[in-house]
């Protein structure tokens, strides 16, 4: 399995919407979440960006796209922004070990 970073950006007109929908959305991250498939998710705080940051366990960001492209928020039309982006944690409980400075993954400029 590989590790996604998800943003989710919610439309700002739409935000009282949210709270109809919350119960059923945090039923359906718990489900991915039982199923291995969701590490952990919330509610991003910032001013200026109106979202969530999902950490996603899947085969493929497609895999990724598609079950949260299922989520209540996505299928109401709440999420005008899914972004999936594969992510390496280096350190942590969902970092790969690594028994040295030299195993250890570096990023391309």
């Amino acid at each position: 399995m590989r590790t996604y970073a998800v943003t989710y950006e919610y439309d700002s007109d739409l935000l009282t919407l949210i709270d109809d929908w919350r119960p059923a959305h945090r039923t359906y991250l718990r489900r991915l979440e039982r199923e291995g498939k969701l590490f952990s998710s919330g509610h991003l705080r910032d001013l200026h960006f109106r979202g969530a940051l999902l950490i996603m366990r899947t085969d493929s960001a497609q895999e990724a796209r598609e079950l949260l492209e299922q989520d209540p928020f996505f299928v109401h039309g709440l999420v005008t922004n899914l972004d999936v982006k594969e992510w390496e944690p280096t350190i942590g409980d969902l970092a790969e070990r690594f028994d040295t400075i030299d195993d250890f993954p570096i990023s391309n400029p």
